[in-house]
Protein backbone atom coordinates (compact mmCIF):
# COMPACT_ATOMS: atom_id res chain seq x y z
CA UNK A 1 0.00 0.00 0.00
CA UNK A 2 2.73 2.33 0.63
CA UNK A 3 4.44 2.16 -2.74
CA UNK A 4 0.70 2.56 -4.28
CA UNK A 5 1.05 5.99 -2.06
CA UNK A 6 4.00 6.76 -3.47
CA UNK A 7 2.73 5.99 -7.38
CA UNK A 8 0.36 8.60 -6.57
CA UNK A 9 1.78 11.32 -5.01
CA UNK A 10 5.45 10.71 -5.96
CA UNK A 11 7.92 12.96 -4.00
CA UNK A 12 6.64 14.41 -1.22
CA UNK A 13 6.35 18.15 -0.82
CA UNK A 14 7.55 19.93 2.78
CA UNK A 15 5.73 22.31 4.16
CA UNK A 16 8.46 25.85 4.08
CA UNK A 17 6.87 28.20 6.64
CA UNK A 18 9.86 30.34 5.71
CA UNK A 19 8.95 30.76 1.93
CA UNK A 20 5.42 31.39 2.74
CA UNK A 21 6.62 34.64 5.63
CA UNK A 22 9.04 36.13 2.87
CA UNK A 23 6.35 35.64 -0.24
CA UNK A 24 3.98 37.30 2.20
CA UNK A 25 6.73 39.87 3.44
CA UNK A 26 6.93 40.95 -0.04
CA UNK A 27 3.77 41.95 -0.48
CA UNK A 28 3.54 43.58 2.81
CA UNK A 29 6.68 45.87 1.51
CA UNK A 30 5.14 46.45 -1.61
CA UNK A 31 1.54 47.25 0.32
CA UNK A 32 3.38 49.83 2.28
CA UNK A 33 5.21 51.39 -0.30
CA UNK A 34 2.19 52.00 -2.29
CA UNK A 35 0.87 53.54 1.11
CA UNK A 36 3.92 55.51 1.13
CA UNK A 37 3.90 57.03 -2.41
CA UNK A 38 0.87 58.13 -2.08
CA UNK A 39 0.45 60.16 0.52
CA UNK A 40 -2.54 62.01 0.53
CA UNK A 41 -4.26 58.79 1.34
CA UNK A 42 -4.27 58.94 5.15
CA UNK A 43 -6.98 56.82 7.06
CA UNK A 44 -7.93 57.86 11.00
CA UNK A 45 -6.97 55.72 13.40
CA UNK A 46 -9.68 52.59 14.00
CA UNK A 47 -9.02 52.16 17.69
CA UNK A 48 -8.79 55.33 20.55
CA UNK A 49 -5.20 53.34 21.77
CA UNK A 50 -5.79 55.54 25.20
CA UNK A 51 -9.50 54.41 25.70
CA UNK A 52 -9.59 50.88 23.81
CA UNK A 53 -12.13 49.63 26.48
CA UNK A 54 -14.76 50.83 28.98
CA UNK A 55 -15.78 49.59 32.40
CA UNK A 56 -19.80 48.14 33.27
CA UNK A 57 -21.46 48.58 35.95
CA UNK A 58 -20.82 44.86 37.81
CA UNK A 59 -16.91 46.14 37.24
CA UNK A 60 -16.10 44.18 33.76
CA UNK A 61 -14.89 46.01 30.65
CA UNK A 62 -15.73 45.99 27.32
CA UNK A 63 -14.60 47.50 24.20
CA UNK A 64 -15.26 50.82 24.11
CA UNK A 65 -16.95 50.97 20.86
CA UNK A 66 -19.92 49.04 22.25
CA UNK A 67 -23.26 50.69 22.69
CA UNK A 68 -25.17 50.31 25.62
CA UNK A 69 -22.88 47.52 27.13
CA UNK A 70 -24.95 45.23 24.08
CA UNK A 71 -22.99 43.11 21.90
CA UNK A 72 -24.97 43.07 17.93
CA UNK A 73 -26.10 39.27 17.00
CA UNK A 74 -26.19 40.13 13.41
CA UNK A 75 -25.83 43.10 10.88
CA UNK A 76 -28.58 42.21 8.88
CA UNK A 77 -32.36 40.64 9.50
CA UNK A 78 -31.98 38.92 6.54
CA UNK A 79 -28.95 37.10 6.92
CA UNK A 80 -28.96 35.63 10.10
CA UNK A 81 -27.47 32.34 8.71
CA UNK A 82 -24.48 31.42 6.45
CA UNK A 83 -27.21 30.22 4.07
CA UNK A 84 -29.08 33.61 4.27
CA UNK A 85 -26.16 35.69 3.85
CA UNK A 86 -24.43 34.42 0.58
CA UNK A 87 -28.68 34.91 -0.73
CA UNK A 88 -28.27 38.60 0.81
CA UNK A 89 -24.54 38.79 -1.63
CA UNK A 90 -26.41 37.46 -4.61
CA UNK A 91 -29.51 40.72 -4.61
CA UNK A 92 -26.43 43.15 -3.54
CA UNK A 93 -24.79 42.47 -5.99
CA UNK A 94 -27.50 41.90 -8.61
CA UNK A 95 -25.90 38.85 -9.54
CA UNK A 96 -22.40 40.04 -9.85
CA UNK A 97 -19.00 38.07 -9.83
CA UNK A 98 -18.30 36.42 -6.38
CA UNK A 99 -15.65 33.93 -7.12
CA UNK A 100 -12.61 34.33 -9.03
CA UNK A 101 -9.48 32.01 -9.79
CA UNK A 102 -6.77 32.25 -12.61
CA UNK A 103 -7.20 30.71 -15.82
CA UNK A 104 -4.18 29.95 -18.20
CA UNK A 105 -4.88 30.89 -21.91
CA UNK A 106 -3.34 30.00 -25.36
CA UNK A 107 -0.87 33.36 -25.22
CA UNK A 108 0.54 31.84 -21.46
CA UNK A 109 -1.77 35.58 -19.99
CA UNK A 110 -3.79 33.88 -17.11
CA UNK A 111 -6.69 36.29 -15.66
CA UNK A 112 -9.06 36.28 -13.16
CA UNK A 113 -12.80 34.60 -14.69
CA UNK A 114 -15.51 34.56 -12.17
CA UNK A 115 -18.88 32.75 -11.34
CA UNK A 116 -21.69 34.87 -10.57
CA UNK A 117 -23.38 34.52 -6.88
CA UNK A 118 -26.03 32.62 -8.96
CA UNK A 119 -23.24 29.97 -10.31
CA UNK A 120 -21.59 29.29 -6.78
CA UNK A 121 -25.56 28.73 -5.24
CA UNK A 122 -26.68 26.62 -7.89
CA UNK A 123 -23.86 24.41 -8.23
CA UNK A 124 -23.81 24.41 -3.88
CA UNK A 125 -28.06 23.08 -4.43
CA UNK A 126 -26.46 20.63 -6.90
CA UNK A 127 -23.58 19.58 -5.20
CA UNK A 128 -26.05 19.05 -1.59
CA UNK A 129 -28.80 16.69 -3.70
CA UNK A 130 -25.73 14.47 -5.23
CA UNK A 131 -24.41 14.46 -1.88
CA UNK A 132 -28.14 12.52 -0.19
CA UNK A 133 -28.19 10.74 -3.59
CA UNK A 134 -24.91 8.57 -2.45
CA UNK A 135 -26.55 8.35 1.32
CA UNK A 136 -25.71 10.87 3.42
CA UNK A 137 -28.76 12.36 5.82
CA UNK A 138 -29.34 16.01 5.67
CA UNK A 139 -29.26 17.26 9.01
CA UNK A 140 -27.48 17.93 12.18
CA UNK A 141 -25.75 14.35 12.56
CA UNK A 142 -24.26 14.63 9.27
CA UNK A 143 -20.60 16.05 9.69
CA UNK A 144 -18.72 16.06 6.37
CA UNK A 145 -14.64 16.86 6.00
CA UNK A 146 -13.08 19.18 3.85
CA UNK A 147 -9.16 18.41 2.96
CA UNK A 148 -8.38 21.01 0.37
CA UNK A 149 -6.59 24.50 -0.48
CA UNK A 150 -8.78 27.38 -0.86
CA UNK A 151 -10.25 27.43 -4.14
CA UNK A 152 -14.19 27.65 -5.70
CA UNK A 153 -14.65 24.24 -4.88
CA UNK A 154 -13.79 24.93 -1.54
CA UNK A 155 -16.72 27.26 -0.86
CA UNK A 156 -19.07 25.63 -3.33
CA UNK A 157 -19.04 22.42 -0.65
CA UNK A 158 -18.90 25.10 2.49
CA UNK A 159 -22.56 25.55 1.05
CA UNK A 160 -23.55 22.53 0.02
CA UNK A 161 -22.99 21.34 3.44
CA UNK A 162 -24.95 24.60 4.44
CA UNK A 163 -27.78 23.72 2.28
CA UNK A 164 -28.80 20.66 4.33
CA UNK A 165 -28.20 21.77 8.01
CA UNK A 166 -25.31 19.61 7.62
CA UNK A 167 -21.64 20.12 10.15
CA UNK A 168 -18.57 21.47 8.42
CA UNK A 169 -14.78 19.62 9.68
CA UNK A 170 -11.83 21.31 8.20
CA UNK A 171 -9.07 19.25 7.56
CA UNK A 172 -5.42 20.50 7.13
CA UNK A 173 -1.98 19.11 6.65
CA UNK A 174 -0.30 20.45 9.59
CA UNK A 175 -2.70 18.44 12.01
CA UNK A 176 -0.23 15.57 11.43
CA UNK A 177 -1.58 12.07 10.56
CA UNK A 178 -2.55 11.28 14.08
CA UNK A 179 -4.43 14.41 14.90
CA UNK A 180 -5.89 14.33 11.56
CA UNK A 181 -7.36 10.66 13.05
CA UNK A 182 -8.23 11.60 15.87
CA UNK A 183 -11.21 14.09 13.98
CA UNK A 184 -11.68 11.69 11.83
CA UNK A 185 -12.82 9.24 14.27
CA UNK A 186 -14.62 11.70 17.21
CA UNK A 187 -16.71 13.09 14.37
CA UNK A 188 -17.49 9.68 12.90
CA UNK A 189 -17.22 11.24 9.18
CA UNK A 190 -18.29 9.60 6.68
CA UNK A 191 -17.76 11.85 3.26
CA UNK A 192 -14.40 14.08 2.73
CA UNK A 193 -14.06 16.00 -0.33
CA UNK A 194 -10.47 16.39 -1.29
CA UNK A 195 -8.65 18.60 -3.93
CA UNK A 196 -6.35 16.33 -5.47
CA UNK A 197 -5.10 12.78 -5.45
CA UNK A 198 -2.52 12.14 -2.88
CA UNK A 199 -4.74 13.66 0.04
CA UNK A 200 -7.43 11.32 -0.61
CA UNK A 201 -4.96 8.49 -1.26
CA UNK A 202 -3.39 9.59 2.15
CA UNK A 203 -7.21 9.19 3.53
CA UNK A 204 -7.66 6.11 2.02
CA UNK A 205 -3.87 4.06 3.10
CA UNK A 206 -5.34 4.23 6.93
CA UNK A 207 -9.58 4.33 6.76
CA UNK A 208 -8.91 1.12 8.84
CA UNK A 209 -8.52 3.80 11.40
CA UNK A 210 -11.62 5.34 11.03
CA UNK A 211 -14.03 2.68 9.94
CA UNK A 212 -17.13 5.74 9.56
CA UNK A 213 -15.27 6.89 6.21
CA UNK A 214 -17.30 5.62 3.26
CA UNK A 215 -16.88 8.21 0.40
CA UNK A 216 -14.37 10.28 -1.07
CA UNK A 217 -14.82 13.41 -3.49
CA UNK A 218 -12.22 14.33 -5.52
CA UNK A 219 -11.78 17.83 -7.04
CA UNK A 220 -8.63 17.69 -9.26
CA UNK A 221 -8.93 14.67 -12.08
CA UNK A 222 -7.41 10.77 -10.93
CA UNK A 223 -6.23 7.45 -11.78
CA UNK A 224 -7.61 4.42 -11.40
CA UNK A 225 -5.20 3.46 -9.13
CA UNK A 226 -6.84 5.94 -6.37
CA UNK A 227 -10.37 4.15 -7.50
CA UNK A 228 -8.71 0.91 -6.72
CA UNK A 229 -7.52 1.21 -3.88
CA UNK A 230 -10.88 3.06 -2.29
CA UNK A 231 -12.67 0.02 -3.41
CA UNK A 232 -9.65 -2.56 -1.38
CA UNK A 233 -9.79 -0.30 1.55
CA UNK A 234 -13.88 0.22 1.45
CA UNK A 235 -14.18 3.83 0.12
CA UNK A 236 -16.23 4.99 -2.76
CA UNK A 237 -14.26 7.62 -4.89
CA UNK A 238 -16.22 10.16 -6.88
CA UNK A 239 -15.38 13.35 -9.12
CA UNK A 240 -16.46 16.16 -7.41
CA UNK A 241 -17.89 17.40 -10.98
CA UNK A 242 -20.16 14.12 -11.00
CA UNK A 243 -21.30 14.60 -7.87
CA UNK A 244 -22.70 17.99 -8.81
CA UNK A 245 -24.03 16.71 -11.90
CA UNK A 246 -25.86 13.65 -10.41
CA UNK A 247 -27.59 16.53 -8.15
CA UNK A 248 -28.38 18.32 -10.92
CA UNK A 249 -30.12 15.07 -12.65
CA UNK A 250 -31.82 14.32 -9.56
CA UNK A 251 -35.49 14.30 -10.76
CA UNK A 252 -37.46 13.57 -7.11
CA UNK A 253 -35.55 16.78 -4.69
CA UNK A 254 -36.80 17.07 -1.73
CA UNK A 255 -36.87 20.04 -0.25
CA UNK A 256 -33.40 21.14 1.36
CA UNK A 257 -33.37 21.11 4.94
CA UNK A 258 -32.22 24.84 5.71
CA UNK A 259 -30.17 25.79 8.60
CA UNK A 260 -31.45 28.29 11.80
CA UNK A 261 -29.25 30.45 13.41
CA UNK A 262 -28.97 28.22 16.69
CA UNK A 263 -28.16 25.19 13.73
CA UNK A 264 -24.11 23.68 14.42
CA UNK A 265 -22.67 24.67 11.25
CA UNK A 266 -18.80 23.62 11.82
CA UNK A 267 -16.31 21.73 13.88
CA UNK A 268 -13.19 24.12 13.82
CA UNK A 269 -10.43 22.31 15.48
CA UNK A 270 -6.85 23.56 16.87
CA UNK A 271 -4.33 22.59 17.80
CA UNK A 272 -3.96 23.71 21.22
CA UNK A 273 -0.94 23.08 22.95
CA UNK A 274 -1.23 19.55 24.62
CA UNK A 275 -2.96 16.58 23.49
CA UNK A 276 -5.14 16.15 20.49
CA UNK A 277 -6.75 18.48 18.62
CA UNK A 278 -9.50 20.53 20.58
CA UNK A 279 -12.90 21.02 18.35
CA UNK A 280 -15.09 24.60 19.12
CA UNK A 281 -18.12 23.92 17.92
CA UNK A 282 -19.70 27.13 16.01
CA UNK A 283 -23.30 27.59 15.39
CA UNK A 284 -24.48 29.95 12.55
CA UNK A 285 -25.35 32.59 14.88
CA UNK A 286 -21.63 32.62 16.40
CA UNK A 287 -20.38 33.09 12.89
CA UNK A 288 -22.90 35.98 11.92
CA UNK A 289 -22.58 37.59 15.12
CA UNK A 290 -18.39 37.32 15.00
CA UNK A 291 -19.47 39.07 11.50
CA UNK A 292 -20.85 42.36 12.91
CA UNK A 293 -16.99 43.29 14.60
CA UNK A 294 -15.83 45.33 11.26
CA UNK A 295 -18.87 47.07 11.37
CA UNK A 296 -17.74 49.13 14.37
CA UNK A 297 -15.21 50.31 12.73
CA UNK A 298 -15.71 52.65 9.41
CA UNK A 299 -12.35 52.39 7.84
CA UNK A 300 -12.80 48.80 7.82
CA UNK A 301 -16.49 48.20 6.37
CA UNK A 302 -16.47 45.86 3.54
CA UNK A 303 -19.12 46.72 0.40
CA UNK A 304 -20.16 45.74 -2.52
CA UNK A 305 -17.23 46.98 -4.62
CA UNK A 306 -14.56 45.92 -2.06
CA UNK A 307 -12.55 42.67 -3.67
CA UNK A 308 -10.41 40.44 -1.34
CA UNK A 309 -7.56 37.74 -1.87
CA UNK A 310 -7.96 34.34 -0.16
CA UNK A 311 -4.58 32.81 0.69
CA UNK A 312 -5.09 32.53 3.95
CA UNK A 313 -6.16 28.37 4.96
CA UNK A 314 -10.47 28.53 4.98
CA UNK A 315 -9.71 25.42 7.16
CA UNK A 316 -8.91 28.18 9.73
CA UNK A 317 -12.19 30.56 10.98
CA UNK A 318 -10.35 34.13 10.41
CA UNK A 319 -10.27 33.51 7.10
CA UNK A 320 -14.19 31.92 6.75
CA UNK A 321 -15.23 35.00 8.91
CA UNK A 322 -13.91 37.47 6.06
CA UNK A 323 -15.93 35.42 3.12
CA UNK A 324 -18.81 35.58 5.26
CA UNK A 325 -18.38 39.47 5.86
CA UNK A 326 -18.02 39.61 2.28
CA UNK A 327 -21.00 37.47 0.98
CA UNK A 328 -23.32 39.18 3.10
CA UNK A 329 -22.38 42.46 1.09
CA UNK A 330 -22.28 41.12 -2.55
CA UNK A 331 -18.45 41.52 -2.64
CA UNK A 332 -15.75 39.36 -4.51
CA UNK A 333 -13.89 37.15 -3.34
CA UNK A 334 -10.14 36.13 -5.99
CA UNK A 335 -8.53 33.04 -4.83
CA UNK A 336 -4.74 32.88 -5.39
CA UNK A 337 -3.39 29.77 -7.14
CA UNK A 338 -2.35 28.03 -4.02
CA UNK A 339 1.54 28.49 -4.28
CA UNK A 340 3.13 31.43 -2.44
CA UNK A 341 5.75 31.97 -4.83
CA UNK A 342 3.59 33.30 -6.65
CA UNK A 343 1.05 35.24 -4.59
CA UNK A 344 2.53 38.32 -5.34
CA UNK A 345 1.77 38.17 -9.12
CA UNK A 346 -2.06 37.15 -7.99
CA UNK A 347 -1.81 40.22 -6.36
CA UNK A 348 -0.61 42.31 -8.82
CA UNK A 349 -3.55 40.71 -11.26
CA UNK A 350 -6.58 40.94 -8.83
CA UNK A 351 -5.73 44.08 -7.63
CA UNK A 352 -7.50 43.45 -4.05
CA UNK A 353 -8.81 46.14 -2.01
CA UNK A 354 -8.56 43.77 1.12
CA UNK A 355 -5.71 41.54 2.06
CA UNK A 356 -6.01 39.97 5.15
CA UNK A 357 -2.90 39.12 7.57
CA UNK A 358 -2.24 37.96 10.84
CA UNK A 359 -0.39 39.88 13.92
CA UNK A 360 2.88 37.73 13.64
CA UNK A 361 3.35 38.36 9.68
CA UNK A 362 2.48 42.19 10.10
CA UNK A 363 4.96 42.58 12.96
CA UNK A 364 7.11 40.93 10.09
CA UNK A 365 6.25 43.52 7.90
CA UNK A 366 6.90 46.18 10.65
CA UNK A 367 10.20 45.24 11.50
CA UNK A 368 11.45 44.95 7.90
CA UNK A 369 9.76 48.37 6.84
CA UNK A 370 11.61 50.09 9.68
CA UNK A 371 14.87 48.32 8.65
CA UNK A 372 14.81 49.73 4.91
CA UNK A 373 13.33 53.11 5.88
Amino acid sequence: MDSTLNEISGQNAKDDHTVTMLAALTVGIAVFWWFRSTAHYKLKVTVDLNHQTKELPDGSRVAAFINDGHLREYLFEDARTLYQGVRRGLRESNNGPMLGYRKKKPNGSAPYVWLSYQEVIDRSVHLSYGISAIGIKPGQQSFIGIYSKNRPEWVISELAIYNNSCVIVAIYDTLGVDARTFILKQCDIQLVICDNEKKAASLIIDRSQYPSLKFVLVMDEYSATLTQMGKEAGVTVFPFIEIERLGRETTAKAALLVPKPDDLCTICYTSGTTGMPKGAMLTHANVIAASTALDHFPNSRTCAKDISISYLPLAHMYERLLHCIGYQVGARIGFFRGDVHLLVDDIKELHPTVIPLVPRVLHRFYDRVISIS
